[in-house]
C-alpha cells in the first residue's frame, strides 16, 4: 500500500509539472524601451505581454549600422550599431514536457536582457514553467527591473 501511495505522489508530481528558476538583476531600468523577440512562441509572447503591460515601448526589429567620419589624407571612419531601444531581450527556450493542470507545454527558458548602450547584461534568468503560467512568472521575476 505504501508503494502505491508513493508512486501516486511521484506520478502526480510528474503530471502536474513544477516551476523553478534562477534570477540575476543588476539594476533597475533607466529607459522603458526594449527590443523583443519576434513571433508567438510561449516565451516571446510572455516577454511582450510582460513589458507592454508594464508600460514599455517594444520593438521587434530596427537595429541598424551607422557609419560616420571623414576621408582624406587620414581616414577616420567609425561604424557602430544603432538600436531603437535601450535594452534587448535575448531568449532561448524549448518544450521539455507537458503540464496537465492547466494543460499547456512545460517550457525550459533562458532569458537575458542587455543594455544596448553599454553592452552590459542587466538581467538574466532561466527556469522551467508551464506555458500558461509563464507571463505571470516573468512579471514576478522582472519586478525589480521593470
Amino acid at each position: 500500500m505504501r508503494k502505491v501511495v508513493v508512486a501516486g505522489f511521484v506520478a502526480f508530481g510528474l503530471l502536474a509539472g513544477c516551476d523553478s528558476s534562477e534570477i540575476y538583476v543588476s539594476k533597475s531600468a533607466t529607459d522603458k524601451t526594449i527590443m523583443v523577440p519576434a513571433g508567438l512562441s510561449p516565451v516571446a509572447k510572455a516577454i511582450k505581454e510582460t513589458f507592454r503591460s508594464a508600460g514599455w515601448k517594444t520593438f521587434v526589429t530596427g537595429g541598424s549600422v551607422q557609419t560616420s567620419g571623414s576621408g582624406g589624407a587620414y581616414v577616420n571612419i567609425n561604424t557602430k550599431a544603432k538600436y531603437p531601444a535601450r535594452y534587448a531581450a535575448w531568449t532561448d527556450s524549448r518544450q521539455v514536457d507537458y503540464c496537465l493542470f492547466p494543460p499547456s507545454p512545460q517550457i525550459r527558458y533562458d532569458i537575458s536582457i542587455v543594455d544596448n548602450i553599454s553592452g552590459e547584461e542587466v538581467a538574466a534568468f532561466n527556469g522551467v514553467a508551464c506555458g500558461s503560467k509563464l507571463a505571470k512568472k516573468l512579471e514576478e521575476t522582472l519586478e525589480p527591473f521593470l
